[in-house]
């Protein structure tokens, strides 16, 4: 298995702003860890400071509607960070 490490840096403040925008969470907000293996038991709900594979989930939008947490997902601003992947352990 091959996973890519991605530093990243988040804005979510305009979305925060949104009328109707009940919640923006990110890592920082749930740091609490998990794991469904005993190998893998330092997961996260989302990333923290890197994102580990494709598809890791960096941000979670909470609205009144699902019109107005699209709209507040599009405010979101990530930067990503290549760094290199790693190949074995």
């Amino acid at each position: 298995m091959i996973r890519s490490q991605w530093s990243l840096k988040r804005s979510t403040s305009a979305a925060a702003a949104l009328p109707g925008v009940k919640a923006v969470l990110t890592g920082k907000d749930l740091p609490l860890s998990y794991g469904m293996m005993p190998v893998s038991q330092d997961e996260n709900v989302l990333a923290v400071e890197k994102v580990r594979m494709v598809g890791d989930p960096v941000v979670a939008v909470a609205a009144i509607s699902e019109e107005i947490a699209e709209e507040a997902i599009q405010l979101i601003q990530v930067d990503y960070e290549l760094l290199p992947a790693i190949g074995s352990i």
